[in-house]
């Protein structure tokens, strides 16, 4: 179980996925859209081809995650204001 640090508490993350509560997921998507901005920061510099296809696949793989994170932010929005 991943855990947050919010508000000087750990949250674990079943608040975020499952509960949609937006702190913890809001918290999971700055960090996840940090690492894409330092992998394509690391795609640019990398020369080795082999090195190159795997950051494009982490790439791929954190846009998707950022997708999805997106997608459960605003359900939850929407669920509250129901």
């Amino acid at each position: 179980m991943v855990l947050f640090r919010a508000e000087g508490k750990n949250k674990p993350s079943i608040y975020g996925h499952g509960l949609l509560d937006p702190l913890p997921l809001q918290i999971e998507l700055q960090q996840v859209q940090e690492r894409l901005k330092r992998l394509r920061e690391a795609e640019e510099r990398e020369l080795e081809a082999d090195s190159r296809e795997r950051i494009k696949r982490a790439v791929t793989a954190h846009e998707n995650r950022i997708a999805e994170l997106e997608a459960l932010i605003a359900k939850g929005a929407e669920s509250k204001a129901s």
